[in-house]
């Protein structure tokens, strides 16, 4: 038996964060582009907005901040507030993992098997 945890935040039955919108916050942190990160991912750039806009809208602040282009190039980064987020996150989510590895087989004790 295998466990996949993977917590999420819901707004109104909705998912506006999670495992996705965390990758995606991490690879736009590396590479200080929307459009490099949609890449790697291997999605839509229309679709990353969506999940920014939606989640930037449930929390009420952005997590993005864009440069625009011209000669030196444009790109995004994250706010202070996206990059608290996201280490609050990655660390709520780790303990998350954490307390459900160590407590499954008590729970579960065919998990041990």
């Amino acid at each position: 038996m295998e466990l996949k945890l993977t917590p999420r935040f819901l707004q109104n039955g909705q998912r506006f964060f999670g495992p996705g919108v965390a990758e995606l916050l991490e690879r736009i942190d590396r590479c200080e582009s929307i459009r490099t990160a949609t890449m790697e991912m291997k999605i839509a750039y229309s679709k990353a907005w969506t999940m920014l806009r939606s989640c930037e809208a449930a929390l009420g602040y952005p997590l993005i901040q864009r440069k625009v282009g011209g000669a030196g190039g444009g790109g995004s980064t994250l706010t202070p507030e996206g990059r608290s987020l996201l280490e609050r996150y990655r660390r709520w989510e780790a303990d998350c993992k954490a307390y459900a590895k160590e407590h499954l087989t008590e729970i579960f004790p065919e998990a041990a098997e």
